[in-house]
């Protein structure tokens, strides 16, 4: 007898394997980023400064490109059209975002870009945004409720 899992061990496996490949990607890109910049600085005679703040920056940017992974694949199985899900992703991405932490950042600050703007904690980039670890929470929690509505979605869908 062969085994079938569920739709639930499905999205359970696809969540967990975009969440460990948002890690890689993260962790790349934080090396890559220093590597370039340590090569850069070089050619100039000069050196990188590594330091706290460095460290704080390059844990933001692991920990938003690992819930990066979940939050697209929930994306995934909440849009069941790809084209739909990447022209939205890509339409807000460079348009609705800009308008909304722009036009009304009281809105923006809580929406996941406003709470990645508040992980990185860079105030000129976004100076609406909140605390970081108040940031830290709302994407995770962003992350969380989209994956549970996708998993809700795609378990109770017809294939």
């Amino acid at each position: 007898m062969l085994y079938a899992p569920g739709r639930s061990a499905v999205v359970g496996a696809k969540l967990l394997a975009t969440t460990v490949s948002g890690l890689v990607f993260g962790g790349a890109a934080v090396v890559c980023s220093l590597a370039v910049g340590h090569a850069a600085l070089a050619a100039k005679d000069s050196g990188l400064t590594v330091d706290g703040s460095t460290w704080t920056t390059a844990a933001a940017v692991l920990t938003i490109c690992t819930l990066a992974g979940p939050w697209g694949a929930a994306i995934g199985f909440v849009v069941r059209n790809r084209l739909a899900a990447v022209l939205g992703l890509v339409v807000w991405g460079t348009l609705g975002q800009v308008l909304v932490l722009g036009q009304l950042p009281e809105l923006g600050r809580f929406l996941p870009e406003g709470a990645q703007f508040a992980l990185l904690g860079d105030a000129s980039g976004f100076p609406d945004a909140l605390a970081a670890p108040y940031g830290l929470l709302l994407l995770v929690g962003w992350t969380a409720t989209m994956s549970l509505a996708g998993t809700r979605l795609f378990t109770h869908r017809d294939v």
